[in-house]
């Protein structure tokens, strides 16, 4: 059956809201947004540039925190100043500005280069500007300072930035050093270095850089412990996330099962949590359901998990409902088996065979037990 991928207004709306859903309650990603707002304020005081390293594995919610950073922003500006801020891949833009456009956040996903002026020319595309290959380094760095200071740039965002860190060149990493720190005193904007390990590097390695480095974020994967105790801070995150979703229909996501198999699924990664989560609903309501369930967690699943993941931990839950159910089903043919004092004779009555309370067509022609409807098979039907 073809199902279509457009989805209807509503829908859209639902799958926006829950994209853009923050989680009030958790501890690093509260933290984390306070560090941004920090740092913002600091760069609209006129302090000089200063710098926040946040660091974590592939997955564990950097970009995450950006963006909610940025939608926070967005909403503040709308808040304290009635103007109306858009959000593109490449940050916040206000283009209501008395001279043109207005970048206060810039958002930069780094390329994989080890030249300065490539990375200064990466930035540069960012606030819709190029860089002609016949500029040469000291012309493109002028460029750069001219668009962060009259776009009015307050905190400029460098993600992946471990991409352009070279773990045995030192010349690299004092060249991305020059480049952070001529920044930071030229135009006075505030920079988050986000990235793996590495990306701290050039900060590591200069004196006056980690002097400006205002704070070290590191962010870690939510852990699953044998006891309620230690899985409780999982559950508690897929739980507010819910609540902050606000979905049509419940989904039930802190159930210790279905939370279980999410952490199993993502390594209780924030980043692949989100991605898997909201590619679910996404399934869900081009179908025209509005939960996430774990017939839709287990297609984005296969979808999306590496060659050496062998098993799929929401098609082993969905085998085992199906289990349990012709289980559920056997006994119940079970109990409708005449004993001798049911037999009142007759031609004709049928008797069901141990094949028939299986769910089996038995020589007498019994068929199989209808299945449940979705809504009887609870929170996690399909």
């Amino acid at each position: 059956m073809f199902v279509s991928t457009d989805l209807p207004l509503a829908a859209e709306a639902i799958l926006s809201r829950a994209s853009g859903a923050l989680v009030p309650d958790h501890a690093d990603l509260v933290d984390g947004l306070e560090h941004l707002n920090r740092l913002r304020q600091s760069a609209e005081r006129g302090n000089p540039g200063q710098i926040m390293l946040l660091t974590g594995e592939s997955g564990s919610g950097k970009t995450t925190l950006v963006r909610w950073f940025i939608e926070q922003e967005r909403v503040r500006i709308r808040r304290e100043s009635g103007r109306s801020a858009s959000i593109g891949f490449d940050g916040l833009v206000l283009s209501d500005g008395p001279s043109g456009d207005e970048r206060p956040v810039v958002y930069v996903s780094v390329p994989s280069t080890q030249s300065q002026s490539a990375l200064a020319a990466a930035i540069l595309r960012a606030y819709g500007a190029q860089a002609p290959d016949q500029l040469r380094k000291h012309q493109i760095l002028g460029r750069l300072r001219a668009q962060i200071v009259g776009q009015k740039t307050k905190v400029l965002i460098l993600d992946e930035f471990h991409h352009c860190v070279d773990e045995d060149r030192d010349r690299v990493v004092r060249t991305l050093s020059e480049l952070v720190k001529d920044l930071l005193v030229s135009t006075k904007v505030h920079i988050v270095i986000a990235g793996m390990g590495l990306a701290s590097k050039p900060v590591d390695q200069s004196k006056q850089l980690n002097r400006r480095c205002k704070v070290r974020f590191p962010l870690a994967p939510f852990g699953w412990g044998e006891s309620g105790v230690e899985q409780e801070e999982f559950r508690s995150f897929l739980r507010g996330w819910e609540a902050a979703m606000d979905l049509p229909e419940p989904s039930y996501l802190d159930e210790p099962a279905r939370a279980s198999r999410i952490h199993r699924a993502t390594g209780g990664l924030i980043g692949f949590a989100a991605r898997l989560v909201l590619n679910a609903l996404e399934y869900g309501l081009e179908r025209g359901i509005a939960r996430i369930d774990d017939h839709f967690l287990a297609h984005v699943y296969d979808e999306t998990r590496l060659p050496e993941d062998r098993t799929n931990p929401f098609r082993e839950a969905l085998v085992g409902e199906e289990e349990a159910r012709l289980e559920s089903v056997g006994a119940s043919l079970v109990a409708l088996e005449p004993t001798d004092t049911d037999i009142t004779g007759g031609r004709g009555r049928r008797q069901i065979s141990s094949e028939g309370a299986r769910g089996k067509p038995d020589r007498g022609g019994a068929k199989k037990a209808p299945a449940r409807s979705r809504a009887a098979n609870g929170p996690a039907a399909a």
